[in-house]
This record gives structure tokens, sequence and C-alpha cells, in this order.
């Protein structure tokens, strides 16, 4: 019943990862942007992202909630953390990182959106039902995600000389840790 779920994990990351590079290429930023500031920089990026974040994100929330659960036989705390994390970059792409209190509000919302993720990962390295490779390397995400969380939580509204590496380095992390749990058993 959940098996015509199953791709839309691997096609969400995709778009996802498509939409990120593409606002880093077309609207050049430099490396201590985040994702969020290299939107906000331009209307058309702004509203882009924004869009394809409203596209991606209810897809990759829509393959957890259904065949991902099930088929790891995961608690709803996992289920509910997704959540958190989807709804807080949604609305995080809607209102963009610019001074005032809309930067404000877009901080405020991705900070437990990306707290959620680091968790995630540990849940699954915890869960009987994901095999051995993957739990290893959710640890290893785990891992990776708290270095560069609290480098990001620090530098988030100064920015850094690798914050854009760094951030893109978190997601990588939540999203291969995703895949890989799905695709190697």
């Amino acid at each position: 019943m959940y098996e015509a779920f199953k791709s839309l994990g691997a096609l969400s990351i995709a778009i996802g990862w498509a939409s990120m590079l593409f606002l880093v290429f077309k609207w050049r930023g430099d490396k201590s942007m985040s994702f969020s500031r290299h939107a906000a920089a331009h209307k058309s990026a702004f509203l882009t992202m924004a869009i394809m974040e409203s596209i991606f994100l209810p897809m990759y929330f829509v393959f957890i909630a259904t065949w991902f659960v099930h088929a790891f036989q995961l608690p709803v705390i996992f289920t509910v953390l997704n959540a958190i994390s989807v709804i807080g970059l949604l609305v995080a792409a809607w209102v963009p990182d610019v001074p005032g209190i809309r930067g404000e509000i877009h901080h405020r919302v991705c900070y437990p959106a990306y707290a959620s993720m680091p968790i995630i990962a540990l849940f699954l390295a915890f869960s009987g039902s994901v095999g051995h490779f993957a739990r290893v390397y959710n640890v290893f995400a785990f891992i990776v995600m708290s270095i560069c969380g609290v480098y990001i939580a620090h530098k988030a509204k100064t920015g850094g000389s690798q914050f854009l590496l760094l951030q893109g380095l978190f997601l990588a992390s939540i999203h291969s840790a995703i895949l890989i749990t799905v695709y190697v058993h």
C-alpha cells in the first residue's frame, strides 16, 4: 500500500538539491552566505526557492510519514520531528532572511527545523529495523551535523567564511542518511 510513496524520497531530495544548486550558481553570492541569504538577495531567487521548497518539502514529508516510518517501524515521534523540520523550513522559505522582524522569524523557525535533523539521524542509528551499514552511517551523519550545526547556530546571523559549505554538508548528511537507510541494506 505504501510502496508507491517510496520514490518520493529520492525524488524530493533530488529536486531540493537541484533547486539549491541552481540558486547558488544563478544568483551568486559568496561562501559566507547561507542558502536563505542567497535567496533573499534577489526577489526572483526568493520566489523561485519558496515555490520549489513548497513542492519538494511536502513530497519529502509524505514519503517520511507514509512509506519510511512503516518500512522501518519508527515511532510517532520520528514523524513529529520530521514535521517540525518540514514546517520550519516551509515557513523559512516564505519569510526571507533579511534584517528586521522577518529575519528574526526566519531564524526562529530555522533553529528547531535544523535541530531536529541530527535527532532524526540518531533515531535511525538506534533503530533495529535499519541495516547495519545505515545505522553506522547515521551515527557518522549525526556527528557531522552536530559539528556543522554548532557552527551554523553560532554564525547564523553574521555568516562565516565557510557558512555555505557547512550548511550544505549539514543538509547532505541528513539527506544521504535517509537515502542510505532506504537503499543500502
